[in-house]
């Protein structure tokens, strides 16, 4: 097989799902929940996240497995690392402090932005003054509220709805499938093109994925810049040492500080 042939199919799979099919599935959960709300005394929009996490969760088991057919990958390489515990805490540590350096970056860009709304456009060059009307939209806190936005909700929803065990358990297992997806089957897959193939298309495809069903560019900003500093430092942890379970636990970890 070449590596047209391949690129094909994990664009077309990886976009038919994340597009069409996740587009689908949230539609089915938002006509749905007002029946069940209804009869339940539950609020429609939260018995909606709780069915459209439940979908994506299944949904994405389902593609692991699609994945895993199609590009004949043995499932059994899934599994290395999980019977180490010390594997298991390097991922939470690295998981952690992913986080912190995505934090950073999202302030850096937030600042910059911030900045450049309150340089008059009419005066290049002239002494920087306050807008008279800067929206406080700019502060850090009202762009994570707009990043909560978007699929994250249904998340967020999910927490107020269900015990936390499902709920943490819910959303364990999709965010577990997208690492499964993106580096231990599409970077695997791409391996004998090269690290520069591999790595690069691994990464772009988990960072474009980011941006679907989210309102616009600031509530995409945190799950994008997340993406780009979790998926280069995935991928190439996996391209030099190909055990995806730590890198799981660390998706997870991420997931958990940065959201929720």
């Amino acid at each position: 097989m070449t590596l047209l042939f391949r690129l094909v199919v994990l664009v077309g799979v990886l976009a038919l799902y994340y597009r069409v099919g996740k587009g689908a599935l949230f539609g089915a959960a938002q006509r749905l929940a007002p029946r069940l709300s209804a009869s339940r005394g539950l609020d429609s929009s939260e018995v909606a996240g709780v069915l459209e996490l439940a979908a994506a969760a299944a949904s994405h088991l389902l593609l692991v497995v699609t994945l895993l057919l199609l590009t004949g990958l043995p499932p059994s390489h899934l599994a290395y690392g999980l019977g180490n515990p010390g594997v298991l805490v390097l991922g939470v540590l690295l998981g952690a402090g992913l986080v912190g350096l995505s934090s950073l970056v999202c302030r850096v860009v937030i600042e910059a932005a911030s900045l450049a709304g309150r340089v008059p456009v009419s005066a290049p060059g002239a002494i920087l003054r306050p807008r008279a009307r800067v929206e406080t939209a700019e502060r850090v806190t009202s762009w994570l509220g707009r990043s909560r936005g978007g699929w994250i909700r249904h998340h967020l929803r999910t927490l107020q709805v269900v015990p936390l065990p499902a709920a943490v358990a819910l959303t364990g297992v999709q965010v577990s499938c997208e690492e499964i997806v993106f580096r231990a089957i599409a970077l695997e897959w791409l391996r004998p093109y090269g690290a520069v193939v591999a790595i690069g298309c691994s990464f772009a495809l988990f960072t474009i994925m980011q941006v679907f069903f989210m309102s616009g560019w600031r509530a995409a900003l945190f799950p994008v810049v997340g993406a780009l500093v979790m998926g280069l430092a995935h991928s190439i942890l996996f391209w030099n040492y190909p055990v995806v379970a730590p890198l799981v636990i660390s998706h997870v970890t991420f997931f958990f500080f940065a959201v929720l």
